[in-house]
């Protein structure tokens, strides 16, 4: 194995996308924008109904992290991934789906996570359903430290369960001081406060948030509380805003970077594309400007395709 620049432990995923009639949407209980947390018992029936009742559009390989490491691979970054793939089909998917990201700290046990997207056919809303499985039986005994301890950085997303949860606190506490932690927490972790999530923030390098989950998480409005986080622990707040484009912190300076305008297909997996793009250019010695700005090129360009189908294509090149 070549020596390692990131890791990234989170959630592995299959992401399923399909269209629903609104009506449809309302009788399974869904409200359009939601993010719902479903159990094995719901999942094949679920399934069932929307095989038969809606149009499955996408199938691809997901989860926060593991968007961000592919786009890592694409750009060049010897990446490795830590993290619980199902010992079955979906498992091989999603293994495969990692493409030549290092998969030897992926633990194969149980069945795959499974992310459903609906989009309603009207509105064009969307819902998401997570189904964790396997993704939430992951210990620290799982995890070997000797694989992380010369990287240059640590990449963490959210899981739903605890042991996971503790499991990257434990990790993050025996951390060498040559790695960095990259922290992109997501609304699972933001749910559960700033209380719980310190541990990590103590230990962070650069935090990845979106502008309401920076919200959600601080009380405060973005700007305030990206200025309160940076005595918490980060060096750098990235606050992802969408079609309003980014904001970049440290104790220093603040900056805002405008995004691109496209054609918009499938927003699912862009700050995790932004957070690779970031992570690859400060890995290569780019001042923080040039990061954000090359990290929105390459998120805006991701949107107008569904799943990873426009993510970068080629290593990065510099002079």
């Amino acid at each position: 194995m070549s020596k390692l620049s990131i890791v990234c432990f989170g959630a592995l995923n299959v992401d399923l996308t399909f269209s629903v009639p609104d009506k449809l949407l309302t009788q399974l209980g869904y409200k359009p924008g939601h993010e719902y947390l479903g159990n094995e018992e719901e999942l094949e029936k679920l399934l069932s109904t929307l095989h038969s009742q809606g149009r499955h559009i996408h199938r691809s390989g997901g989860g926060s992290a593991a968007n961000t490491a592919v786009a890592l691979h694409r750009l060049g970054i010897s990446t490795g991934y830590i993290g619980r793939a199902g010992d079955d089909q979906d498992g091989e998917f999603l293994l495969s789906s990692l493409e030549g990201v290092h998969k030897e700290a992926v633990f194969q046990a149980g069945r795959s996570g499974i992310a459903i997207s609906l989009i309603t056919e009207e509105n064009r809303d969307r819902s998401l359903v997570i189904f964790p499985n396997t993704n939430d039986d992951l210990t620290f005994e799982q995890i070997d430290l000797s694989y992380i301890n010369s990287v240059q950085f640590l990449h963490l997303s959210s899981f739903f369960g605890n042991s996971p949860f503790e499991a990257q606190k434990k990790l993050v506490s025996k951390l060498p001081p040559n790695v960095s932690v990259s922290l992109d927490p997501g609304m699972p972790y933001v749910r559960r406060g700033l209380k719980a999530l310190k541990p990590l923030l103590h230990k962070t390098f650069i935090l990845f948030l979106e502008k309401k989950e920076l919200e959600i998480l601080t009380k405060k409005g973005y700007y305030q509380g990206s200025r309160e986080l940076l005595y918490m622990g980060p060096k750098i707040v990235v606050c992802k805003m969408g079609s309003e484009g980014s904001h970049i912190f440290t104790y220093e300076d603040n900056f805002h970077v405008s995004p691109i305008k496209v054609s918009v297909v499938d927003t699912t997996g862009a700050g995790d594309v932004y957070a690779a793009g970031f992570l690859a250019y400060l890995i290569r010695g780019k001042s923080l400007r040039e990061c954000a700005q090359f990290a929105t090129q390459i998120a805006c360009i991701s949107i107008t395709g569904f799943g990873r189908s426009c993510y970068p294509k080629e290593p990065i090149i510099f002079d």
